[in-house]
């Protein structure tokens, strides 16, 4: 018999992990992004897109305009502390990118890759995927899944 291969959505990270991610981040712009990911579940190119329009805190939850395939889709917000943090991220901005560059710049996708490898070594989570070196942005995305099922 054969052994069955576990596909990619299988591996999660565990929600310790996911803190320990937060802990190591290098600045708040960062914890807020590993948290993004988490909480929302959001695509690389959505967190990149995220606008502040985009976020209706009295509503608690995201109108995700660019997802796959160009659809739109609402993201439910189902963590208060994500919340805070949010708010104090964005401050008086009414419109724009969430997450920028050090530039000032909205960040590219290799950027938020980088951000999540980087925290990832310092952290020392490593990759549940026995194929995968590093973690990569779409794993938050099981993660959360994963989670949420349980």
């Amino acid at each position: 018999m054969l052994k069955q291969q576990m596909r990619a959505s299988a591996y999660h990270l565990k929600p310790a992990e996911i803190k320990k991610l937060v802990i190591a981040s290098a600045n708040f712009r960062d914890r807020c992004i590993i948290k993004t990911l988490y909480w929302l579940g959001l695509r690389r190119h959505e967190l990149a897109a995220l606008d502040v329009r985009d976020i209706d805190f009295e509503r608690k939850r995201v109108n995700v305009r660019q997802g796959k395939g160009g659809k739109t889709r609402i993201v439910p917000i189902i963590d208060d502390e994500f919340i805070g943090d949010i708010k104090h991220l964005i401050g008086a901005k009414k419109e724009g990118y969430v997450f920028l560059s050090n530039q000032d710049k909205p960040l590219s996708l290799r950027a938020i890759n980088y951000i999540i490898e980087y925290t990832g070594k310092k952290a020392g989570v490593e990759n549940p995927h026995p194929s995968r070196k590093h973690l990569n942005p779409h794993l938050f995305r099981h993660s959360i899944a994963s989670f949420l099922k349980s």
